[in-house]
């Protein structure tokens, strides 16, 4: 497996320039390994002591065996990194997760809930307004986890005012995870 590695340039500086701290961060996560190879922060709240800290994890691998099911559960490589994941993230001091209603987030996002005892919020799939104004309005300062979905996990990143750090994800990518410094 490669190491994606990202370099931000001149539009760092620039950032830092127009008042914005920016550092891009991306994990590359692989089943209980995780490692470190970008970050990102953008201001969009008010003033704060603690940054407000999204982890944005695509859910883990699901069972395609039946082509029919459009809200499969995890497979068992997928079930092993939802409990990998629930390794890595449960020293971050998460405060909130956040998933999609289907299944295979819920069960992602699982043995963490479980593991801290914080229950899963179920939000919509494609609305990433509502859930940067959840986030804003409720997690001020605090770690949230989000798991999402190959099609949505680079929005929430724009969304939450960070730039995409890959052009695009697709299906066979499971092993990444996104950490967004919202300052």
């Amino acid at each position: 497996m490669k190491n994606i590695k990202f370099v931000l340039g001149y539009s760092l500086l620039i950032l830092v320039l127009l008042g914005f701290h920016q550092r891009e961060s991306l994990l590359e996560f692989n089943a209980g390994r995780s490692e470190e190879t970008v970050q990102a922060s953008v201001n969009l709240f008010p003033v704060q002591e603690k940054n407000t800290t999204v982890f944005i994890f695509r859910h883990a691998e699901k069972d395609t065996t039946d082509t029919e099911n459009e809200d499969p559960l995890l497979n068992d490589t997928g079930k092993a990194r939802a409990k990998a994941l629930a390794e890595v993230m449960k020293e971050k001091q998460i405060s909130a997760i956040y998933s999609t209603k289907y299944l295979r987030n819920m069960h992602t996002a699982q043995p963490l809930s479980d593991m801290l005892g914080i229950p899963v919020t179920v939000y919509e799939g494609h609305d990433f307004e509502q859930l940067k104004q959840d986030i804003h309005e409720k997690h001020i300062g605090q770690n949230i986890l989000v798991v999402g979905h190959s099609n949505t996990v680079l929005e929430i990143i724009e969304t939450l005012g960070a730039k995409r750090p890959v052009d695009e994800m697709d299906e066979t990518m499971y092993n990444l995870y996104f950490e967004v410094d919202v300052r």
